[in-house]
């Protein structure tokens, strides 16, 4: 089937529907996480691998110091909402964080493997939070 001068015409005028793929999730997010009873403040820093997988570390404040952690993904499902296992002084567990399109913030939920996560750990852009 051939299409019509007018046809071809009409088209043309509609404009090409792009679906843009989110960017990567990668820098430093200041935020919160529910640690010893109360919120508390952390910096999670992540980065994408070459394989797609999410890799960092976080450090939060922890009864007048900053405790380390390290964070991995093993698996990505979801473009959004991702699933790390986190690893500190105090142990291991999961973290599953679900990001903006935009990447700029993540509203996540963490536990220890004796439990479902249940305890908030958010994060925006630090660079977007005055003073970050």
């Amino acid at each position: 089937m051939q299409c019509t001068p007018l046809l071809a015409a009409a088209i043309s005028l509609v404009p090409a529907l792009s679906v843009s793929e989110p960017r990567e999730i990668a820098g430093r997010y200041c935020g919160t996480a529910w640690s010893g009873g109360r919120l508390v403040e952390v910096v999670t820093s992540l980065s994408t691998g070459p394989d797609g997988l999410i890799a960092g570390s976080y450090e939060f404040a922890d009864k007048g110091e900053n405790t380390p952690g390290t964070l991995r993904e093993f698996l990505k499902d979801d473009d959004d909402k991702r699933m790390l296992v986190w690893v500190d002084k105090y142990g291991t567990g999961q973290l599953t964080a679900t990001f903006d399109r935009s990447r700029e913030s993540f509203r996540g939920l963490w536990g220890d493997y004796t439990e479902a996560p249940t305890h908030r750990w958010d994060g925006l852009l630090c660079d977007r939070v005055a003073g970050g």
